[in-house]
């Protein structure tokens, strides 16, 4: 099946987390892309309250830790995806 247009900015959203994380961390993290767009007033975990609409990846620093995860949130919002659409 050929990649859709959605599937590209997902590609491209992707790619920009990996990019923004230090040498250190492309070694050892695992990245976990949403497949979707969510809307203002949605909250990510208990305390992240989005103020516009948003793609999520994770970022899972310790993958091998024993304790629960405790990932960081990197964001790319509808703003940041207009340039991807040209």
């Amino acid at each position: 099946m050929p990649p859709t247009a959605n599937d590209e900015i997902f590609r491209k959203v992707q790619l920009d987390a990996f990019n923004r994380l230090l040498w250190p961390q492309r070694q050892r993290s695992n990245l976990y892309l949403d497949h979707r767009l969510l809307q203002a007033g949605q909250t990510v975990g208990r305390d992240v309250a989005l103020d516009r609409p948003t793609i999520v990846v994770f970022a899972d620093d310790e993958p091998w830790a024993t304790t629960p995860p405790d990932p960081s949130i990197r964001k790319s919002t509808r703003n940041s995806l207009r340039f991807l659409n040209k």
